[in-house]
Protein backbone atom coordinates (compact mmCIF):
# COMPACT_ATOMS: atom_id res chain seq x y z
CA UNK A 1 0.00 0.00 0.00
CA UNK A 2 1.29 3.38 -1.02
CA UNK A 3 -0.47 6.80 -0.04
CA UNK A 4 1.08 10.36 -0.63
CA UNK A 5 -0.84 13.22 0.89
CA UNK A 6 1.06 16.02 0.06
CA UNK A 7 2.77 16.07 -3.30
CA UNK A 8 4.48 19.47 -2.00
CA UNK A 9 6.93 19.90 0.10
CA UNK A 10 5.53 21.27 3.68
CA UNK A 11 4.18 20.46 6.59
CA UNK A 12 1.54 17.08 6.68
CA UNK A 13 -2.32 18.57 6.04
CA UNK A 14 -4.58 15.60 7.32
CA UNK A 15 -4.73 12.12 9.03
CA UNK A 16 -4.64 8.37 7.59
CA UNK A 17 -5.99 5.81 9.45
CA UNK A 18 -5.39 1.91 8.02
CA UNK A 19 -7.43 -0.93 10.65
CA UNK A 20 -7.92 1.68 13.42
CA UNK A 21 -4.43 3.07 13.92
CA UNK A 22 -3.97 7.03 12.88
CA UNK A 23 -1.00 8.45 11.44
CA UNK A 24 0.07 11.90 10.23
CA UNK A 25 2.49 12.04 7.32
CA UNK A 26 2.55 13.33 3.83
CA UNK A 27 3.79 9.86 2.61
CA UNK A 28 2.62 6.20 3.53
CA UNK A 29 3.92 2.99 2.58
CA UNK A 30 2.89 -0.55 4.18
CA UNK A 31 5.16 -3.24 3.21
CA UNK A 32 5.23 -6.94 4.67
CA UNK A 33 2.84 -5.32 7.39
CA UNK A 34 4.97 -2.86 8.23
CA UNK A 35 3.70 1.02 7.76
CA UNK A 36 6.66 3.77 7.04
CA UNK A 37 5.67 7.30 7.64
CA UNK A 38 7.55 9.50 5.88
CA UNK A 39 10.30 7.01 6.14
CA UNK A 40 10.19 6.28 9.98
CA UNK A 41 9.14 2.62 10.60
CA UNK A 42 6.25 2.86 12.89
CA UNK A 43 5.41 0.18 15.87
CA UNK A 44 3.92 -2.90 15.19
CA UNK A 45 3.02 -4.16 12.22
CA UNK A 46 -0.34 -4.38 11.04
CA UNK A 47 -2.53 -7.76 10.80
CA UNK A 48 -2.34 -9.55 7.52
CA UNK A 49 -6.07 -9.75 5.73
CA UNK A 50 -8.11 -7.12 4.21
CA UNK A 51 -7.06 -2.83 4.92
CA UNK A 52 -9.78 -0.17 6.10
CA UNK A 53 -7.97 3.35 5.05
CA UNK A 54 -9.94 6.36 6.09
CA UNK A 55 -7.85 9.33 5.19
CA UNK A 56 -9.20 13.11 6.59
CA UNK A 57 -7.93 15.16 3.78
CA UNK A 58 -6.88 16.02 0.38
CA UNK A 59 -4.46 12.86 -0.89
CA UNK A 60 -2.29 12.75 -3.87
CA UNK A 61 -2.56 9.40 -5.10
CA UNK A 62 -3.70 5.59 -2.98
CA UNK A 63 -2.95 2.36 -4.38
CA UNK A 64 -3.97 -0.84 -2.00
CA UNK A 65 -4.04 -4.22 -2.90
CA UNK A 66 -6.97 -5.80 -0.95
CA UNK A 67 -9.24 -3.61 1.32
CA UNK A 68 -11.34 -0.44 1.78
CA UNK A 69 -10.84 3.19 1.02
CA UNK A 70 -12.65 6.19 2.47
CA UNK A 71 -11.49 10.03 1.60
CA UNK A 72 -12.73 12.62 3.52
CA UNK A 73 -11.31 15.15 1.09
CA UNK A 74 -10.45 15.26 -2.58
CA UNK A 75 -7.82 12.90 -4.46
CA UNK A 76 -6.03 12.36 -7.19
CA UNK A 77 -5.86 9.26 -8.33
CA UNK A 78 -6.90 5.96 -6.48
CA UNK A 79 -6.02 1.97 -7.52
CA UNK A 80 -6.97 -1.16 -5.80
CA UNK A 81 -7.53 -4.77 -6.57
CA UNK A 82 -10.49 -5.36 -4.19
CA UNK A 83 -12.23 -2.88 -2.07
CA UNK A 84 -14.65 -0.02 -2.32
CA UNK A 85 -13.88 3.21 -3.18
CA UNK A 86 -15.74 6.08 -1.53
CA UNK A 87 -14.68 9.82 -1.85
CA UNK A 88 -16.59 12.60 -0.33
CA UNK A 89 -14.74 15.00 -1.97
CA UNK A 90 -13.78 15.20 -5.90
CA UNK A 91 -11.26 12.74 -7.98
CA UNK A 92 -9.26 15.51 -9.49
CA UNK A 93 -7.07 14.52 -11.70
CA UNK A 94 -5.93 10.60 -12.73
CA UNK A 95 -9.04 8.56 -11.85
CA UNK A 96 -10.62 5.81 -9.65
CA UNK A 97 -9.85 1.87 -10.34
CA UNK A 98 -10.73 -1.15 -8.46
CA UNK A 99 -11.09 -4.77 -9.68
CA UNK A 100 -13.95 -5.96 -7.64
CA UNK A 101 -15.95 -2.82 -5.24
CA UNK A 102 -18.17 -0.53 -5.84
CA UNK A 103 -16.81 3.59 -6.34
CA UNK A 104 -18.91 6.71 -4.70
CA UNK A 105 -17.29 10.05 -5.65
CA UNK A 106 -19.15 13.62 -5.52
CA UNK A 107 -17.64 14.27 -9.00
CA UNK A 108 -15.02 12.39 -11.20
CA UNK A 109 -12.57 14.34 -13.40
CA UNK A 110 -10.70 11.45 -14.76
CA UNK A 111 -11.54 7.81 -15.84
CA UNK A 112 -13.53 5.60 -13.06
CA UNK A 113 -13.38 1.55 -13.69
CA UNK A 114 -14.51 -1.23 -11.86
CA UNK A 115 -14.92 -5.19 -13.22
CA UNK A 116 -17.72 -5.70 -10.31
CA UNK A 117 -19.34 -3.00 -8.85
CA UNK A 118 -21.17 0.14 -9.38
CA UNK A 119 -20.21 3.60 -9.67
CA UNK A 120 -22.22 6.25 -7.84
CA UNK A 121 -21.74 9.98 -7.89
CA UNK A 122 -22.83 11.36 -4.48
Amino acid sequence: MRITMNPKKGPPVGTITINGRTYTGNSIKVENGTVWVDGVRQGDPLQAGPVSVVVNGDVGEIDLDNGSVQVHGSVGRVETISGDVTISGDVLRGGVHTMSGDISAQSINGHASTMSGDIRRC
